[in-house]
């Protein structure tokens, strides 16, 4: 008479012991892949966030600008980084204008433009959006539109052609063109400091100004 057995036998306990870590390995590396590709969406969501932000911060200030006040005044495949403007005030039949304005694309603090990273942020000679009002007076002010713009756009290749078809060559991570009588504003922006992925983005307006 067979007496009945009792536990597990050593290769039953191995084998069962692999299966478990199998699946737990499993549960975790789907765990690890969700989680990547949650921050990898809240990236996404937050760079579109501030690329229209900031986009749109650089329109209002333009719809009110005069076209006879804008230099330079460039046509595609030609860009700026940089453009003054100024508004006309009053109502009277001369017409009066405001201060000097100007936006345009400056070194970001802390950066050189040598290809390194000098501000240890992960990213390269990046760039920022700068406003400033009431240029070259005692009561010039600055403030910035927009951070973390890369030094070439969604084309950036050097190479004299234009490379994504935008009808604009070799163009920055921020430029102003004039297209078909429309004022186009092009900006890029990279990901946060400190987020897993550095990935970019590209946001473009186009401003009808008064003439």
């Amino acid at each position: 008479m067979n007496t009945p057995r009792s536990g597990f036998t050593a290769l039953e306990a191995a084998i069962t012991t692999a299966i478990i870590g199998l699946v737990l390995s499993t549960l975790m590396t789907f765990a690890e892949s969700s989680s990547e590709a949650h921050r990898a969406q809240l990236v996404s969501v937050g760079l579109h966030d501030r690329g229209k932000g900031a986009l749109e911060r650089i329109e209002v200030q333009l719809q009110s600008a005069r076209l006879a006040s804008i230099t330079p005044q460039v046509e595609s495949p030609l860009f700026t980084t940089v453009i003054d403007f100024q508004r006309e005030v009053g109502t009277g039949a001369v017409a009066v204008w405001g201060p000097t304005e100007r936006i345009g694309l400056e070194l970001d603090d802390g950066e050189v433009d040598d290809g390194l990273d000098n501000d240890n942020d992960g990213m390269t000679d990046e760039r920022r959006v700068v406003w400033t009002r009431a240029l070259g007076t005692a009561e010039e002010q600055r403030s910035v539109l927009a951070r973390d713009v890369p030094e070439w756009g969604e084309d950036g290749i050097l190479d004299g052609l234009d490379d994504n078809g935008n009808g604009v060559i070799d163009e920055p991570g921020f430029f102003f063109t004039f297209e078909n009588g429309a004022l186009v504003v092009s900006l890029s922006l990279q990901s946060d400091v400190g987020q897993p992925t550095h990935s970019a983005g590209t946001f473009e307006g186009k401003i009808h100004v008064r003439n």
